[in-house]
């Protein structure tokens, strides 16, 4: 796949899927499955992760996380957005908890 990115200049999205954990720890690239050389030769890897809410146990939270970025740099201070669902347009609005401090 790396290959075929590199010689035609294309992107390519894989899902890869975590190996189970045990509860609502963070996800980071040695949960994912599969051969380590996916992430090893990937140039960015988000992780997406829900989570029960600390607070309130009933409400499940969305995170996206920028596990890796090769060239970009870093984007936000956490590399963590919090995803919250709009049911009127079916898409979600990002949010930067760091940028509120």
């Amino acid at each position: 796949m790396r290959n075929l990115a590199t010689q035609y200049g294309a992107h390519v999205t894989m899902v890869v899927h975590p190996v189970k954990t045990d509860g609502d720890g963070d996800l980071d690239i040695l949960h994912l499955g599969g051969s380590c050389s996916v992430t090893q030769e990937a140039d960015n890897v988000l992780t997406i992760q829900r989570r029960r809410d600390d607070r309130d146990r009933g409400k499940i939270r969305k995170f996206l996380y920028i596990s890796k970025n090769r060239y970009g740099g870093r984007k936000v201070e956490i590399d963590q957005l919090e995803m919250v669902f709009q049911p009127t347009t079916y898409s979600h609005t990002m949010i930067d908890h760091s940028a509120k401090n």
